[in-house]
């Protein structure tokens, strides 16, 4: 719950709830060089990078992750 408290508005607190993914992580690992070498060729080096994927609408809540990444 720590993590909804950082980036979640403070009165949505009660309403969010954390769910896993599902993703199998012994399978599916992330391909650290590869982000490495992406943010080297965009010149991303000591950037930050948020990524989001799926819908835009405004209840996915992506205003308050572009809020927490800042």
């Amino acid at each position: 719950m720590d993590i909804v408290k950082k980036i979640v508005n403070p009165r949505l607190h009660d309403k969010v709830e954390i769910v896993s993914a599902g993703v199998d992580t012994t399978i599916f690992k992330p391909a650290y060089e590869e982000g490495e070498d992406i943010k080297r060729k965009y010149h991303l080096k000591d950037k930050k990078v948020v990524v989001y994927v799926g819908a835009t609408s405004a209840w996915h809540g992506g205003e308050d992750l572009i809020d927490a990444a800042v």
